[in-house]
Parts: C-alpha cells; sequence; structure tokens
C-alpha cells in the first residue's frame, strides 16, 4: 500500500468518526422537535382559550348604557312657584305671563332683556361737521345696558371688550 491509499482501519476509524457526528445532529434535532412540539402545544391552548372567550362574550347580552346622574334640581322657593304656573299651563308661556300667574309686577326688567320702545336713543339733532346725520344720543343708563349685552355676547365668544 502506498501513502496515498487508506487502510481499513483508517476509514473505519473514520466512520465512526462521522457516526457520532451523525448521532449527535440527529439528538439536538430531537430536542429541537421536542421544544417546538411544547410550543405548538401552548399555541393551541392558547388558540383555544381565544375561542372559547370570543363565543362567550358573544354569548353575553348587550350592555346597558349608564343611567344618568339625577338631576339637582334648586330648592328655592320661587323656583317651586314657577314650575307650578308651568304645570297647570296648557301652552307655552312667556316671562310676562309666568309673572302674572304669580301676581309680580311685570316691566321690561323682569319679563324681557330687551329694552322697550320708549327707552330707544333718540337721533341727535347735532347736525356739525364731524358728528354726523344719523348719530344716537345715549343715556348713561342706555350705555350701560348696552355694554352687559356686548359684554355678554362678547364672554360667550371670547371677544376683546372695546370698553376698559
Amino acid at each position: 500500500m502506498t501513502g496515498g491509499e487508506l487502510t481499513l482501519g483508517a476509514v473505519l476509524a473514520r466512520l465512526e468518526e462521522r457516526e457520532r457526528e451523525i448521532a449527535a445532529q440527529a439528538e439536538t434535532t430531537r430536542e429541537q422537535i421536542t421544544h417546538l412540539t411544547a410550543q405548538l402545544d401552548e399555541l393551541g391552548r392558547a388558540a383555544d382559550e381565544v375561542r372559547i372567550t370570543g363565543k362567550t362574550l358573544l354569548a353575553l347580552p348587550d350592555p346597558q348604557p349608564p343611567a344618568p346622574p339625577a338631576l339637582k334640581l334648586p330648592d328655592h322657593p320661587a323656583y317651586q312657584q314657577i314650575m307650578a304656573v308651568f304645570a297647570v299651563a296648557d301652552h307655552p308661556l312667556r316671562a310676562r305671563q309666568v309673572c302674572e300667574s304669580m301676581d309680580l309686577e311685570t316691566s321690561a326688567s323682569n319679563s324681557s332683556g330687551w329694552p322697550t320702545a320708549e327707552s330707544w336713543p333718540k337721533p341727535s339733532q347735532d347736525y356739525s361737521p364731524g358728528h354726523g346725520r344719523n348719530r344716537l344720543e345715549f343715556s348713561p343708563d342706555q350705555h350701560a345696558y348696552s355694554r352687559s349685552m356686548v359684554e355678554s355676547a362678547d364672554a360667550s365668544v371670547g371677544v376683546f371688550d372695546p370698553w376698559p
């Protein structure tokens, strides 16, 4: 035999070494299969639980919306009197009619937020240059009333107050 040829013993030694390598790979693969089988079983159980939960939720009745909180009505006697007037009325009432039903004095201050025609500003007689022909004169109480109306409107929309 020459140096390039393998002896029977060397071939058998290489075969045994290869057999051990294959056996080690087979054992590693079996361990991986065991681990993956356990993971697959766990995922199957989780899927079953999700399926059961879905069926359970579908079997439940629809939830009722929460009850609105009870309204807290004023205890003031005037409120009770006003509500009594509305309870006996068979049609919508204006503020003046409510006041009359309660035997209260009716005037613009307690039945309407708008000024009466008598309290409207009068056209100015001042036709001098720079004043304009249609300039209106306001009394101090009319000015205060118009300012309060503008302030309440401005507060509702967040507008700058022109009267500092």
